[in-house]
């Protein structure tokens, strides 16, 4: 078993300066010589080495007719509950609603579902003038809108006498999800924090939807000035959530302007591991010795296929 390893290790060695020198496909002055996406865990392909855009992968020039694709967290979460439906249904139903036939869609959550996507529809539409390019622009993007404060409290109120009527517990935090967005997008950063602490942090469970709303709380904290928690917050989106990665990690950046990293909130070893991750794709002059301590902390962690293709 030595030998064979040893000659598979001269093999790969070999093959790897043949294609250096004979032809292959070079990144900036470096040859992949293992597929970076050959990691187990596909919501991390965006934080894959990529030596000219900020993210794996990603064009600042996209083709119009390419498939859309939409947030697989979001929908994957969706097919949970919905579990009669197929996924395209879901996907028309949640991204598409104006579009789709809710004939024969007759249960009560069924029913439930359709009252809540058309109150999340209204809310998008009254949230439409923030886009992803004005995030963190909060003055400007207020200013375009016509987005008020009791704009806000209407949609609140809605949210409450809805929740009212069902007992799902996912349709209940889509529901949070909405109201903490309402207080956020108008500025009430302490209401929303409350509402948070109140009703929803440890009291729900910690899925895609969560980390949805643990995601505008933590702009709440940074809108508020609380720059530490906010990226202590980050950093849990970032690792835990499939659809909020790439802004979580653009958010927490905007935090270590600040001189801070979440640290001070980190506890146990599960926190040490997601503090370690984003610290790591952010330091490309440890590389190495980040690896060891993640494998010191947890070997199994898929995370360390990710800082391996990496390095």
């Amino acid at each position: 078993r030595i030998m064979k390893n040893i000659l598979t290790l001269t093999m790969l060695f070999f093959t790897s300066i043949s294609l250096a020198c004979g032809g292959g496909e070079w990144y900036g002055g470096f040859y992949n010589l293992f597929k970076q996406t050959n990691i187990s865990a596909e919501e991390f392909y965006p934080f894959l080495r990529d030596e000219y855009n900020h993210f794996y992968e990603e064009h600042y020039y996209y083709d119009q007719n390419a498939k859309k694709v939409y947030p697989k967290g979001n929908v994957k979460l969706w097919e949970s509950i919905l579990t009669n439906w197929t996924t395209k249904e879901i996907e028309k139903a949640v991204y598409n609603y104006d579009q789709f036939n809710w004939e024969n869609k007759n249960s009560v959550l069924e029913k439930n579902t359709k009252t809540y996507l058309a109150f999340a529809q209204k809310c998008s539409e009254m949230f439409s003038y923030r886009s992803a390019r004005s995030t963190w622009d909060y003055e400007k993007a207020l200013l375009q809108s016509e987005y008020k404060e009791q704009d806000a409290q209407a949609l609140v109120a809605e949210a409450n006498t809805l929740l009212s009527t069902i007992t799902n517990e996912q349709l209940k935090a889509r529901y949070h999800y909405q109201i903490i967005r309402a207080l956020h997008y108008t500025k009430n950063y302490s209401e929303a924090i409350a509402f948070f602490e109140n009703t929803i942090e440890n009291k729900v469970t910690k899925n895609e939807i969560y980390y949805y709303i643990l995601d505008q709380v933590a702009g709440c904290h940074y809108s508020a000035g609380n720059y530490d928690i906010a990226a202590y917050y980050f950093t849990k989106v970032l690792n835990k959530s499939i659809d909020r990665k790439k802004s979580a990690f653009n958010s927490f950046n905007f935090c270590t302007f600040k001189n801070v990293d979440g640290a001070h909130y980190s506890k146990g070893i599960e926190d040490e591991k997601d503090l370690l991750l984003i610290r790591s794709l952010r330091d490309f002059s440890d590389e190495i010795n980040n690896i060891k301590k993640f494998i010191a902390l947890d070997a199994n962690d898929a995370r360390v296929e990710l800082l391996f293709m990496r390095a």
